[in-house]
């Protein structure tokens, strides 16, 4: 699965744009596993791994096991993806990374740089479909648009888009950001701002005793912080993750959602 995804990239974007990738894991799995996606993708990996680690703030014993599907090991993944990643050891020299799912695949050429375009757009951050097209799993939402008001009342901030999040109940119509593939400027998600927010949605415990997901928290940290027009859809890439399949369109870099 993961050679696969890496060897469509390789075939469809590095060949042209030459970035250097870097491949996380939890560390479980042995060199011989790392050659053999090596060789078969045909891409120079660096690997390094993240830390499978609760808060302080979360007493881990009082964890469930499973969150409906999603085992503690699959939520260490997800506060990986939503909230440490951005101080991890080997991305600090990166202004601009893409993310790119083990299990997502890149189907046709990109014929454009989306760090190039972003960048020149004064984007911060870049994913595939409308905002409407991906919803949450409602039972992987519970407190967390109440976690993100209270942050907003006490920090006195003016959220930039959430409101756009909202039913006309005043809950999140789960409304999400897709984001197995996204393009992020690292520089915006270290601001104290950010991190401050992510710190917070860290501390309430929703990752480990709800199940809140990195794309969740990815959606609502831009909505509270991110001007609308710097969150930005990446048209013209031809991209599938499981069941969900995005074609191409007609103008690359395109407008926001």
């Amino acid at each position: 699965m993961l050679a696969r995804s890496l060897e469509l990239l390789r075939v469809h974007f590095l060949e042209r744009w030459n970035y250097p990738v870097i491949v996380f894991t939890d560390g479980a799995f042995d060199d011989r596993w790392r050659e053999l996606v090596v060789e078969e993708s045909g891409v120079p990996v660096h690997w390094a791994a993240y830390v499978s680690a609760f808060p302080e703030s979360v007493d881990g014993s009082a964890v469930p096991e499973f969150v409906e599907l999603y085992s503690v090991d699959y939520r260490h993944m997800s506060r990986f993806f939503g909230v440490t990643m951005f101080r991890h050891p080997a991305l600090q020299k990166y202004r601009w990374i893409a993310r790119l799912d083990c299990d997502a695949h890149i189907l046709g050429p990109v014929d454009y740089d989306p760090f190039q375009v972003l960048a020149e757009m004064d984007a911060v951050y870049g994913h595939l479909l409308e905002l409407e097209e991906m919803q949450e799993q409602p039972w992987l939402t519970r407190g967390i648009l109440e976690c993100v008001d209270r942050y907003c009342s006490r920090e006195g901030v003016a959220a930039t888009f959430l409101s756009e999040l909202r039913a006309e109940d005043g809950t999140w119509n789960l409304d999400v950001l897709h984001n197995r593939f996204e393009v992020l400027d690292m520089a915006w998600w270290r601001e104290g701002p950010v991190q401050k927010f992510l710190r917070w949605i860290d501390n309430a415990g929703g990752i480990y005793h709800h199940g809140w997901t990195d794309y969740a928290i990815r959606t609502l940290a831009l909505a509270v912080h991110a001007p609308r027009a710097d969150v930005r859809l990446l048209d013209g890439i031809h991209y599938a993750h499981q069941e969900i399949e995005v074609a191409y369109c007609d103008s690359p870099g395109g407008g926001s959602p």
